[in-house]
């Protein structure tokens, strides 16, 4: 019984990327400009890591490039933040109402509408 409860708990390489986009979009969500650096710092990640995650999240329109952060010596980061063109549609379905909302990615209700 034991073994099979470890196994459960093995994330597959799939399931472990997905975690990990996860986090950089929730540190994201959380500031409104942020370098892949300090996304590295933050999360424990590594840089090499984020930077392949930040590839494909900009590769799906998720994430833009918002400038160079302030350098301290070197080549400067470039930030990073949400889209501001991606929005997600949620629905809520009760035996009296249904209720739509649009959201931004930062999870602000653009709008909201029941029926």
């Amino acid at each position: 019984m034991a073994s099979r409860s470890k196994r459960q708990q093995i994330l597959r390489p799939n399931e472990i990327r997905a975690n990990n986009r996860a986090v950089v979009l929730q540190m994201l969500r959380r500031s409104e400009r942020v370098s892949r650096a300090e996304i590295a710092r933050g999360s424990g990640l590594s840089e090499g890591t984020v930077s392949r995650l930040v590839a494909g999240l900009i590769d799906d329109s998720l994430v833009i490039e918002d400038g160079a952060e302030n350098s301290t010596g070197g080549r400067p980061g470039r930030c990073l933040r949400l889209s501001p063109n991606r929005v997600a549609l949620g629905v809520n379905i009760d035996t009296w109402e249904t209720r739509f909302s649009i959201a931004n990615m930062r999870g602000h209700i653009l709008e909201s509408r029941s029926v």
